[in-house]
């Protein structure tokens, strides 16, 4: 059995805030990493996550989705980043970005199992530090709709 992700993070004084993802199944066999060639544009970079969302979310049977997506300088980081937007999003407060993202899959139609409707139910994006050159990697991970399945405690 594979453990759930973690985060930790320090909170105001002493505490601690610990998140518990609970992953696993199809997202994590439809997830992807990868570099992108983003020729300074955002809007590049989120075309190519809306085109690998639209290939994982159609194989999954646990749609409408939630995208979580991390953008850094390597995998590592990536990923990473992508795990804290799914241990922190929150789809009641969406960026303009987490909004695009969501509009460019959901205007393909696909929806539930390729019936038609809403094919993500919103995005969680995460963007770490950049560097000047023209890749950035990308980790997106098409969450199924009990996501963000996450449990979180502060401990003093």
């Amino acid at each position: 059995m594979v453990p759930p992700a973690l985060t930790v993070t320090m909170v105001e004084g002493e505490r601690v805030r610990l998140t518990v993802l609970m992953l696993g199944g199809g997202p994590e066999i439809r997830s992807r990493t990868f570099r992108v060639f983003h020729e300074r544009s955002l809007q590049k970079v989120l075309s190519e996550v809306a085109t690998w969302a639209l290939e994982g979310t159609r194989l999954l049977g646990c749609t409408p989705s939630v995208l979580g997506v991390g953008i850094g300088r390597t995998h590592c980081e990536a990923t990473t980043l992508m795990l804290e937007a799914m241990a922190y999003g929150d789809l009641g407060v969406q960026s303009a970005w987490e909004e695009s993202l969501t509009c460019q899959v959901n205007a393909q139609g696909v929806g539930p199992l390729g019936l038609g409707g809403p094919t993500v139910l919103g995005s969680f994006i995460r963007i770490g530090p950049q560097r000047a050159s023209g890749v950035r990697v990308v980790c997106l991970r098409p969450g199924c709709c009990m996501d963000p399945r996450r449990a979180t405690a502060v401990l003093d």
